[in-house]
């Protein structure tokens, strides 16, 4: 007994158009014709506002992180998170 045979007889596994979904199958495209894409070189005008823009988000993660982190600190001190639990002498417990 197979569990996944096919219940449709149609090659194109239900589909009624002529174009098929597996792009395996599409046969459309001549293999002499596809043509290698030149190698372009980048703009220097692109490359130097990617640049800028990368230095810009790491400045602006840093000042974000620092801002949180005393943030943090800020809201442990206020609750006393930090504290330490007062010590009862070992004399008291004996």
């Amino acid at each position: 007994m197979n569990l996944f045979s096919n219940q449709n007889s149609d090659s194109d596994n239900g589909h009624r158009s002529g174009n098929s979904l597996n792009a395996l199958n599409n046969n459309h495209s001549n293999p002499d014709s596809i043509e290698d894409v030149e190698f372009r070189e980048p703009n220097p005008e692109t490359i130097r506002i990617l640049q800028k823009s990368f230095i810009f988000l790491i400045i602006v993660g840093i000042l974000v992180g620092v801002v949180v982190a005393a943030g943090v600190i800020y809201i442990l001190h206020r609750f006393d998170i930090t504290g330490q639990p007062p010590q009862i002498p070992i004399e008291q417990i004996e």
